[in-house]
């Protein structure tokens, strides 16, 4: 019954907060001024959106090859956070005989810094492998995985990661079919290709087709499954658990500006308490600022057990007047309890009226 009721009020508030948004009224009694307005903070999850190069095979005697472009998509970045982002190669072994290595370099020359700034950037990746060493070896394939790892600062901790497949291929009479590498990572699998046969004079390789109309990079269609299937969801999970702490949570209220004869106002200030019980706060998250003029006198208009202005223990509800403030002319006075908060400005409201 409980589970029932709660998940009752969490759909009302969500309808009612999409709906109707809540607000606080300050009006002026004498020139009957209504003012409303709405504030409401969320925090998005960032974004971080990479494009690798294809697998790609380096045929002998060719040693160099650009395997293509790592692409920086659309970055949504956290207020101060910055990336890096580093290619990781891993040994280029022999399908078929583990103790057979090549050796090969990396030219990979992104910024040092990332950010917004570098959205739809391009930079090139290439591959050289030591042609002695080419020339030396037994006939196979060669594959290596370069693994691209992009890290988040000041947190130190990695966001994204991709890895590419690169093959040296040496035609000849010894060469093997492709197989499984046992010194493969466990999360790389290869791309299925054609047998090589044993001719030395063979023809170009052939390659795959593209599978249908705008899917012509693995690492775009992949981002976006991953968008889809776990993104959407999260950020609706993530939006409603931030309309509910919003709404559960204690509004300041201005509810009434009142002007005096002697030239001053009084602001009469309350609260809305939407927790479901009374709830208290430290005396420095319960404040009252001064932007402009002077307060000149505060008092409690409903003294009881709590007697600090403003007061820093709120009973469950609304309290329209709780305790008051007069002020000079010109003056703007604000309200703030922990991240919500509630401005006067008097000019404002006289210009307005």
């Amino acid at each position: 019954m409980k589970k029932k009721r709660w998940l009752i009020i969490a759909i009302t508030v969500l309808i009612a907060f999409l709906a109707q948004p809540a607000y606080a009224a300050v009006y002026t009694s004498e020139k009957g001024v209504n003012i409303a307005g709405t504030l409401i903070q969320a925090v998005a999850e960032p974004v971080y959106s990479f494009t690798l190069p294809k697998n790609t095979t380096i045929t002998y005697p060719d040693a160099e090859a650009v395997i293509g472009d790592f692409v920086v998509g659309d970055l949504f970045l956290e207020s101060g956070e910055w990336l890096t982002v580093t290619v990781i190669p891993g040994t280029m072994t022999k399908t078929n005989d583990s103790s057979l290595e090549l050796d090969y370099n990396i030219d990979f020359d992104p910024p040092v810094v990332l950010d917004t700034s570098n959205n739809g950037e391009t930079y090139s990746v290439t591959v050289k492998i030591s042609t002695d060493d080419f020339e030396d070896t037994a006939a196979g394939r060669y594959p290596a995985s370069l693994l691209f790892q992009v890290t988040s600062y000041p947190e130190d901790k990695v966001v994204w990661e991709g890895t590419v497949i690169v093959t040296a291929k040496i035609p000849g009479e010894a060469e093997e079919t492709e197989e499984p590498s046992a010194t493969e990572e466990p999360s790389v699998t290869e791309e299925p290709s054609v047998t090589e046969g044993p001719s030395a004079t063979e023809g170009p390789e052939m390659t795959p087709p593209p599978t249908g109309e705008g899917i012509t990079d693995e690492g775009v269609s992949e981002v976006w499954k991953s968008i889809f299937r776990y993104g959407l969801p999260a950020v609706a999970l993530t939006l409603l658990i931030l309309l509910l702490l919003l709404w559960f949570t204690v509004v300041p209220i201005a509810n009434d500006v009142i002007e005096n004869s002697d030239g001053t106002y009084t602001i009469i200030w309350g609260y809305n308490n939407r927790r479901l019980r009374k709830y208290r706060v430290s005396q420095d998250d319960s404040r009252i600022l001064v932007f402009a003029g002077t307060i000149l006198k505060t008092e409690l208009i409903k003294p009881g057990k709590d007697t600090t202005i403003p007061p820093v223990e709120f009973e469950k509800g609304k309290d329209e007047a709780i305790f008051k403030t007069v002020v000079q002319a010109g003056s703007v006075i604000e309200w703030r309890i922990k991240r919500n908060k509630k401005k006067v400005d008097l000019d404002k409201l006289i210009r307005r009226a």
